[in-house]
């Protein structure tokens, strides 16, 4: 009977006695009318009802943009929005699980089709934003932890489409109201969840880490893209990142830590704060000076991570150093150096030397280890840095003494003996110095370089080398696997802890 009015509408619009409008119009008002119902009753029969609502009138306002040219694509976004919540709204006054899933579930079909009917995702992704605010919050309130993620997910996957849609040549959608996208699916997700944790006191799950993570990812990212590639301002990005890191580290480091102590909820927000921090800072400085920057902003961060006893910022400390390692070129120097056949020297050597100097500096500065988390998370920062100023030191050695061992252009097979000596030398090096308490992670690096060692010999030294120069590879490479552990032993026996400890 219900779907029978239904159809009963619409034969009297296509056959003309009711006109496109009355018959749009009319048709949601009698999809809505079986909702009111819906919220008047319970059991079967409210679910009923509240389904026959969204299979008439979602399908409805497909055809009346689609197939009729009634709706305009913000105009079939707006309704698709609005009938949704209405539908989420009486699923939480009747406890309906069921009718909150399957109108969801129907919204996210629905956006999609729209959004590949009329080729405009700015309406389509503000209405699946509209729609993930409303599962979030009545998922709240009646604790329904999965009734965001579908919403969610859609809304992002339509925010990185739109994303590439403006900056392809020709844009296919307004900068503008791409960039407005953007901040609307930052501001309307991180509001929410630092309002709910700030001032409501409710523990971070799992969907706040994931959906933060993607929000930071595809909004900001996003953002920066189509600001590069329509030659927008970066400030206008820079600023507000800059500007909501601050508010971030202020709340964590007053409000979060004062009602949660050093717990989730508090690494949560700082690690937000970082993300916008690197990102702000990465929009405001050019090269060669923003390596620079971000280098001295870990050194600082570790250092005040030591004086007040805050692991987290000595971990933010390290996240940081390794960024600027990859501003600065580093990391890619170091795999042209180990990777390629002639390694060269790069462009700018200034910024990896400083980048390298803060590094070993930051080394330098105690460990954080008041309980076994800090202590954790700042073995964690440690054996970050540790990897930076290995990895940048032994690509340094290789790209100096490859002109003048292994010639111009470098012999294939003395350039792979080359490396493994200077890999063996290093994790020899790297025990030594891990017999030391206070650098217990470079005696794990000097397995792992140990490690890599043997790969790189199969990979690297087998095929290229002679067997003169594999025989030097191999004896070197020998030596130092007999010489790291008893280094490391000795370490131990000297009174170290044991690299568990």
């Amino acid at each position: 009977m219900v779907f029978g009015g239904a159809f009963l509408l619409r034969a009297l619009t296509e056959s003309g006695t009711l006109s496109m409008a009355g018959g749009v119009w009319l048709g949601l008002a009698y999809a809505l009318f079986w909702l009111a119902l819906a919220s008047r009753t319970r059991g079967f029969s409210g679910l009923a009802h509240g389904v026959s609502t969204v299979l008439i009138a979602l399908p409805l306002t497909v055809e009346a943009a689609l197939r009729f040219d009634y709706f305009s694509a913000a105009a079939s976004a707006t309704a698709l929005a609005a009938v949704t919540m209405a539908v989420l709204v009486v699923a939480s006054h009747l406890r309906s699980r069921s009718l909150a899933a399957i109108a969801s579930a129907a919204a996210v079909v629905t956006a999609g089709a729209l959004a590949v009917g009329f080729g405009a995702f700015v309406p389509v992704s503000m209405a699946l934003m509209a729609v993930g605010m409303a599962s979030l919050w009545i998922g709240y309130r009646r604790d329904w932890g999965w009734l965001a993620w579908p919403a969610a997910i859609a809304a992002d996957l339509a925010v990185a489409a739109l994303a590439v849609r403006t900056i392809a040549d020709p844009p296919r959608e307004s900068p503008v109201g791409a960039l407005a996208v953007h901040a609307a699916l930052i501001i309307g997700y991180l509001s929410t969840f630092v309002i709910r944790t700030l001032f409501h006191d409710r523990p971070v799950r799992t969907f706040e880490v994931v959906q933060t993570a993607a929000v930071v990812t595809i909004g900001l990212l996003g953002a920066v893209s189509i600001a590069g590639a329509h030659g927008i301002g970066a400030a206008l990005i820079a600023l507000p990142s800059l500007l909501v890191a601050a508010g971030l580290y202020a709340q964590t480091f007053t409000r979060m830590l004062s009602r949660f102590g050093a717990s989730t909820e508090f690494y949560y927000t700082g690690m937000t704060a970082l993300a916008f921090a690197l990102v702000g800072l990465s929009l405001s400085f050019p090269f060669p000076v923003l390596p620079v920057v971000v280098a001295f902003c870990a050194l600082v961060a570790i250092a005040v991570g030591w004086r007040w006893e805050h692991p987290m910022l000595a971990l933010q400390g390290g996240i940081a150093a390794v960024v600027a390692a990859g501003q600065s070129g580093l990391i890619a120097f170091a795999a042209r150096s180990w990777l390629t056949t002639a390694p060269v020297w790069p462009a700018h050597v200034l910024p990896m030397v400083f980048v390298l100097a803060t590094v070993a500096l930051a080394l330098l500065i105690p460990p954080v280890a008041r309980d076994p988390h800090s202590a954790m998370l700042s073995r964690a920062e440690r054996l970050a840095l540790s990897v930076a100023l290995t990895a940048g030191l032994g690509s340094l050695v290789v790209a100096s003494l490859t002109p003048v061992v292994a010639g111009a252009p470098p012999d294939a097979g003395v350039l792979a003996t080359m490396r493994t000596t200077i890999a063996a030398g290093t994790a020899v090096l790297l025990a030594w110095l891990g017999r030391s308490p206070a650098f217990v992670e470079m005696r794990w690096l000097a397995y792992a370089t140990l490690a890599i060692g043997a790969i790189k010999i199969l990979a690297e030294d087998l095929p290229a080398s002679r067997p003169a120069t594999l025989f030097i590879a191999l004896a070197v490479y020998g030596a130092a696997l007999i010489a790291v552990p008893r280094i490391a032993r000795s370490g131990q026996d000297d009174g170290a802890p044991a690299a568990g400890a």
